[in-house]
């Protein structure tokens, strides 16, 4: 009995020794991180830009990783581009009325138009930028938004690496497809530029009643200044100064 109790205790040990030494599954996971950054060109525009920031602070992740954005009703996808540029990285647009899939892997249709940055592998650390333009259909609406998340897969497929990791992974807010998603929310185009006080170079202003009153003046002064030099040289010539 004695020695089945050691026996057991050695068992128990080398388990959680082996357990201690060996790498666990998240050591293999990616970990999706995603942020988004909202610019307009000017007041005018009803286009602008949005940069979403993608990276992986964990493993390598699989290539079936994906960057999905859904837009409110008034909102178009006008075009993208990558910094650094990625050569594999693609874009798809899911229209309205597409056929998909939920996260219970059930069929819907696409209730608002879906995009999706995909076919690329994440290195360990690796960041991009992927900016995409997007086009306000109504002026000056006020209830637009933009829901994106980012999926990740593990890239080493085996039984322990079904589930896929995502950002944000907690579900206050779902998309149509029941993933968890961060939220954007668009605010109306009413920026206004102000110059700066500082750079304006202040002219003063020379008003044009003060050339009205000012002409007349020197002209009655010349005149007056001519007729005077006149009368004195004729007081000159008619009393001329003996020597």
């Amino acid at each position: 009995m004695k020695n089945n109790v050691y026996f057991g205790f050695i068992v128990i040990s080398v388990i959680l020794l082996f357990s201690i030494i060996t790498p666990g599954y998240a050591l293999n996971d990616p970990v999706p991180h995603v942020s988004a950054t909202i610019f307009y060109p000017d007041t005018c525009n009803p286009e602008f830009q949005v940069d979403f920031e993608i990276s992986n602070l964990g493993a390598r992740s699989s290539s079936n990783s994906y960057l999905a954005i859904s837009l409110s009703s008034h909102l178009d996808f006008v075009t993208w581009h990558t910094t650094p540029e990625i050569p594999d990285l693609m874009v798809r647009v899911f229209e309205i009325g597409y056929p998909i899939f939920n996260m219970s892997g059930l069929p819907i249709s696409t209730e608002n138009l879906i995009i999706e940055a995909y076919n690329h592998s994440f290195d360990s650390d690796e960041s991009v930028i992927v900016t995409m333009f997007f086009e306000m259909t109504l002026y000056q609406s006020s209830t637009e938004w933009i829901k994106y998340n980012l999926v990740m897969y593990p890239e080493i497929t085996n039984s322990q690496s079904l589930s896929i990791v995502t950002d944000p992974a907690i579900p206050n807010i779902k998309n149509q497809q029941g993933y968890p998603v961060h939220e954007l929310v668009i605010p109306i185009n009413n920026t206004t530029f102000e110059s700066d006080p500082e750079d304006i170079e202040i002219v003063p202003e020379f008003s044009s009643l003060i050339l009205l009153i000012l002409f007349p003046t020197i002209t009655i002064i010349a005149t007056i200044y001519r007729k005077s030099v006149k009368e004195n040289k004729q007081n000159f010539d008619s009393n001329p100064v003996s020597s």
